[in-house]
């Protein structure tokens, strides 16, 4: 048995310490990002609601949703896997990122024919078809802006990521602004991000040469192992986004486009709430690929109180919005909208699932495991259609929200049971039913507040008052634990 030795506990503090400190900072950064993109998300999204109206609104969301199904083949995975490897191997960076830069603008092109070819087997949605072609050029900025995030990424320093992403977004909403002054048409609109993503690339290209100066270098060798990996990584992510995005399809296919515009006014907010807290999966990726196999401890302990956190966030998040919905979809979108408010009030569940489903595929990845998520959400997939082709006709709108929830369900519940049994990890299962039981009281005082008719502001900031007090009562965070986490490095 080995006994603790006082310097190495002092080193591994230290370490720990310098890792939280980064960490906090890049997390800080990207989470203040997330602020500044969602209010202009929300302006730019609430011009384009107003200006455009429902049906029109609903051509609008199966076009992005549809090109979103492709747009994973510009990307496959292969910045998670370059993320990976150059977390282990930082000396041979350069090379990976060179050629994990070429290999991704390679898939772009593949998916942006692929979902040209594919569309014109849709002959009922062809007055869309220039529509397609012009979002799907978004495929090729998206991949220079995944490799240098990948850089922030490794180095944890996603702060600059968030500069980039910020110009990038400030600049789509002002365009987008100015085109609704002019009263441009659909094309313009779906143009938008394509030029402003384009600003974005060259300001992380900027920064990545004035900050780290990391040189890029293709290696041929390279490109065949690297796509090869990452092909069930990018199939995953595919079959993500295919259920995420399938519902709207298939109820523009199925339905009327005023139901794919209610749908679309209620899944906003809620891909909002999940990109901003994936914020904290992002920046803990690279510490589960560098501990696992080389500090199991360490390992185990990020994955469950990763989780614990990523509970902790989200649920009182999804509380408010079940509590509020009404109120939301009130103040963000005309009177027209006003049945997104029971849409939303079943996709936010699906903020929490996804996320720690999110949380648990990303350990597998760390573990090479990677096909064991394709596998669980190829079935998810296939759930999805099936319970979209059975509830849409008779609910509509309902049904596909129906079909979301339950298959967000089923990824998260499996993945991390796979996580659990081939990892040797486990989830806290005391922390999840305190947090639950003080989400629940949190959820009781914030639906009191508005039942006595206070504004419901003021309702929502006693509710999460409440929750925070609770947290702190019902133990489902420690001292210690806060005092990690306000740890800067030396």
């Amino acid at each position: 048995m080995i006994s603790d030795d006082p310097g190495r506990i002092g080193r591994e503090r230290a370490e720990t310490a310098q890792v939280v400190g980064a960490v906090v900072v890049s997390g800080a950064a990207q989470f203040g990002a997330k602020i500044v993109l969602f209010v202009l998300n929300i302006v730019a999204a609430l011009a384009i609601v107003r200006y455009l109206g429902p049906a029109t609104y609903g051509d609008y969301i199966f076009v992005l949703s549809f090109t979103a199904i492709f747009g994973l083949l510009s990307e496959l995975g292969v910045n998670k896997v370059a993320a990976r490897d150059m977390t282990r191997d930082e000396a041979a960076a350069p090379a990976i990122i060179g050629t994990a830069i070429v290999g991704q603008v390679m898939l772009a092109a593949f998916g942006w024919a692929a979902a040209q070819a594919v569309f014109t087997l849709l002959p009922d949605q062809s007055h869309l078809r220039t529509a397609v072609t012009i979002a799907s050029l978004l495929y090729f900025t998206d991949s220079f802006a995944l490799a240098f995030s990948t850089i922030f990424q490794v180095r944890l320093a996603l702060q600059y990521d968030a500069v980039a992403r910020v110009v990038a977004q400030a600049l789509d909403t002002a365009l987008i602004l100015w085109l609704i002054e002019v009263n441009a048409d659909l094309l313009w609109l779906i143009a938008a991000p394509v030029i402003t993503g384009a600003v974005g690339v060259l300001v992380a290209a900027a920064v990545v040469r004035w900050r780290f100066r990391t040189p890029v270098r293709f290696e041929r060798q390279r490109l065949a192992p690297l796509i090869s990996e990452a092909i069930p990584v990018g199939l995953t992510s595919i079959v993500v986004i295919a259920y995420l995005r399938l519902d709207s399809v298939l109820l523009g296919i199925l339905g009327t486009s005023e139901d794919v515009g209610y749908y679309g006014a209620a899944s906003r907010p809620v891909e909002y709430l999940i990109l901003a807290l994936a914020v904290l999966v992002n920046v803990l990726f690279p510490l589960l690929a560098r501990w696992y196999g080389v500090d199991p401890r360490r390992f185990a302990a990020l994955f469950a109180h990763g989780a614990s956190a990523l509970l902790a966030v989200s649920l009182p998040i999804a509380v408010l919005v079940l509590v509020f919905a009404g109120e939301v979809v009130a103040l963000l979108y005309p009177p027209e909208f006003a049945e997104s408010a029971l849409i939303l009030r079943v996709l936010v569940g699906s903020v929490v699932l996804t996320v720690l489903g999110a949380w648990a595929g990303f350990a597998l990845l760390s573990a090479r495991q990677q096909r064991i998520v394709l596998v669980c959400n190829s079935v998810a997939l296939a759930l999805n259609v099936a319970l979209n082709l059975a509830l849409i006709p008779g609910y509509a709108y309902m049904g596909a929200a129906y079909a979301a929830l339950a298959t967000s369900a089923f990824v998260a519940l499996s993945t991390t049971a796979f996580a659990v049994r081939r990892l040797s990890v486990a989830v806290d299962g005391q922390r999840a039913m305190r947090l639950l039981f003080a989400n629940g009281c949190a959820g009781v005082v914030a639906w009191t507040g508005l039942s006595l008719q206070l504004p419901w502001p003021v309702a929502a900031t006693i509710g999460m008052g409440s929750y925070l007090v609770l947290v702190w009562l019902f133990r489902a965070v420690s001292t210690d634990e806060l005092r990690l986490l306000a740890a800067r490095a030396p």
